[in-house]
Order: structure tokens, then C-alpha cells, then sequence
């Protein structure tokens, strides 16, 4: 433990040195004290209702502010966008042959084998 400005990933400054985080859950990236996580992995967010532990996000979301809030969502699945562009926080399904999507269950980004993507449509390989 050495003088720093900046930890690695597993550690946190104090007095201007980096200590290991002790104690932090197996889902925690970092601390900002030997067992209170400021940041989790995928699919869980810091709860500081919880004493800053990492709290599992909504089922198919991939980031999120909390458990009812996606910031960004699994493969598959898209973040639903409000009339004036900002995010709800709520997630849905993209619409099949879309493996992958945005903003829309019908504007993919990937499609599910058998299918090429033209634009942000799916279609099939098998079309004359």
C-alpha cells in the first residue's frame, strides 16, 4: 500500500493510499470504504438503503440505478424511450426475428439465425 491518486478495481483510498476492500460482495467492482461497494457488476446496482451492497437489477436488465430502473438492457431485450426521448427505465422484448433491437421491439440492430438484417428489419435468408 503506497501513496496513489487513483486505486485499481478491489481497492480505495484513504490518507492518500489504496486499501484492499474487505468484506465486499462477490458482485462488488469497488468501494469507497473496506465493505461499502460504489460499484457492482452487470445485473446488480449499489443499494444505499442496503448499506451500499450490490442489490440485483430487474430480471433482463443489464444496468440499472435500481430494481425497477434499467439504464440498459440483455440481448434480446431494449429500453423503453418517452415521448421526449428520455428513458422510462422500463424494459421489453424485442419482437422476433430480432435477436437484437433498439428504442423499438422492431428496430434491430442483430437478427436470430435465418435471417439477414436490411436496414432495422429482419429478413429471411430463404425469401426469392
Amino acid at each position: 500500500t503506497g501513496s496513489c491518486v487513483d486505486c485499481p478495481e478491489g481497492y480505495y483510498r484513504s490518507s492518500q493510499k489504496c486499501f484492499v476492500c474487505t468484506g465486499m460482495p462477490s458482485n462488488g467492482i469497488s468501494c469507497r470504504q473496506p465493505s461499502l461497494c460504489n460499484r457492482c457488476v452487470d445485473g446488480y446496482y449499489v443499494d444505499a438503503s442496503r448499506s451500499f451492497t450490490c442489490a440485483k437489477c430487474a430480471s433482463h436488465c443489464l444496468t440499472c440505478v435500481s430494481s425497477s430502473y434499467c439504464y440498459s438492457a440483455v440481448d434480446g431485450y431494449y429500453v423503453i424511450y418517452g415521448l421526449i426521448g428520455t428513458s422510462t427505465g422500463q424494459i421489453q422484448p424485442c419482437s422476433s426475428p430480432c435477436a437484437t433491437c433498439q428504442g423499438d421491439a422492431k428496430r434491430c440492430l442483430s437478427c436470430n439465425k435465418g435471417y439477414s438484417l436490411n436496414g432495422t428489419q429482419c429478413l429471411s435468408d430463404s425469401r426469392c
